[in-house]
């Protein structure tokens, strides 16, 4: 319930100076407006009797209700919500490929020791019944999930007609051979995520297969299998500040027919290899870098802004990472690490409490970002010691607006 207070300025409003004209955008409800010729403060002093006063209600830049009790309330809320149970299925931690970066390279669980599919079923059907879950959202991941093909079918095949089922299989691609792709689409996976590390070479290099063909070859035939089929395709292009300048030559290297496809999506991720104490600014450099080749050359991939949350750690219930003997992660990042084990199933561990009872900081429901970090990453504040990334957020939204909408 929303306690009515006095009018006054969002909290998630942000005041930009552009030529002398006031630019206002508002983060929560994604809305921008631009005051000519008005300074940031005289606009903060007066903004109750303007004639728009109206509009800016509209658009969120003005409330008659507290945000940050809200936004309290609302964290609460998501971290125990259990309308959309989504379960990521660990299918395997082996890998056809062999990436110099992958996280999953060290203290990873013994190989499966169940054979079955039967427990994994029993305790997703209990979580089902536990949460009165509406829909069933089922990732599979790995390890590249489709060594396990027969599982992914089996699994999948077992709920697309029990439940509201969503599914989508992260895969490096280079298995989406005909075969595959056709018993994939028979047992109802239609969506579908795969990654690409850089143009032909430099992926080659990245994602080398262990049997030394290309990946590359082998992902773009993969791809192309799917688009047989209309799945849904997202192709995730990761970029740093080694291969960002060659950015434009991936999309020059991949067929027209991908390129084209109504199917298919560009996702752009920012990952920094190295880390240390310019971590954020080198991801930052790098992201604005890869904006402004997109803008430049009209490539067929969309400026999206960062977003963090919500994410599988940030909630309690309804979303984590699972392998076929049970063993539950709350985080991609920490799949294969026998450290980050929240427990087997129902029987959770001290890592699980301590996550869930983790509190973030007061000043977090007051940011104007906390819709999209609610608290910080935890695999950033794990890796590099990051615990705020404000900074981050708002040097990259400011640019943004500035150069892409006002």
């Amino acid at each position: 319930m929303r306690n009515c207070i006095d009018y006054k300025l969002s909290i998630f409003n942000r005041y930009l100076n552009k030529n002398g004209d006031l630019c206002i955008y508002n983060i929560n409800n994604n809305a921008a407006i631009i005051i000519e010729n008005t300074a940031i403060e005289y606009f903060k002093n007066n903004y109750l009797v303007r004639d728009d006063l109206k509009e800016m209600m509209e658009l969120g830049m003005v409330v008659n209700y507290d945000e940050i009790a809200e936004n309290e309330t609302n964290h609460q809320s998501i971290i125990m919500d259990t309308k959309n149970l989504m379960l990521n299925i660990v299918t395997t931690y082996k890998c056809n490929c062999n990436c110099a970066y992958c996280f999953e390279k060290g203290n990873i669980p013994a190989k499966h020791q169940n054979n079955s599919l039967d427990k994994l079923i029993e305790y997703i059907n209990q979580l089902l019944k536990k949460c009165g879950s509406e829909s069933l959202y089922l990732n599979y991941f790995g390890g590249e999930p489709l060594i396990n093909i027969d599982k992914v079918c089996l699994l999948n095949k077992y709920y697309i007609n029990r439940v509201n089922l969503y599914s989508q299989v992260t895969t490096n691609g280079t298995l989406l051979n005909a075969t595959n792709v056709k018993k994939l689409v028979a047992s109802g996976v239609k969506r579908y995520q795969i990654t690409i590390d850089g143009d032909r070479t430099t992926h080659n290099i990245r994602r080398p297969l262990k049997n030394n063909e290309s990946s590359w070859d082998r992902t773009v035939e993969g791809i192309i299998n799917l688009l047989d089929y209309e799945a849904d395709i997202t192709i995730r292009i990761n970029v740093d500040e080694n291969n960002v300048n060659e950015f434009k030559e991936i999309f020059l290297g991949l067929p027209d027919k991908i390129i084209n496809s109504k199917n298919i999506s560009f996702d752009l991720m920012p990952v920094i290899g190295q880390k240390g104490t310019n971590y954020l600014e080198k991801k930052k450099e790098v992201m604005i870098k890869a904006w402004n080749i997109i803008k430049d050359n009209d490539l067929p991939i969309s400026i999206t802004l960062p977003k963090f949350a919500p994410c599988s750690y940030s909630s309690a219930v309804n979303a984590f990472y699972i392998d076929l003997d049970g063993n539950i992660y709350a985080c991609g990042s920490h799949v294969g690490d026998k450290s980050k084990v929240e427990g087997s199933y129902s029987d959770r561990n001290d890592v699980y409490y301590n996550r869930i009872n983790r509190k973030i900081m007061d000043k977090c429901y007051s940011c104007e970002f906390f819709y999209e970090c609610m608290g910080g990453c935890n695999y950033e504040l794990e890796s590099n010691n990051i615990i705020c990334q404000k900074d981050y957020f708002q040097s990259l939204y400011d640019y943004y607006y500035l150069n892409y909408i006002f």
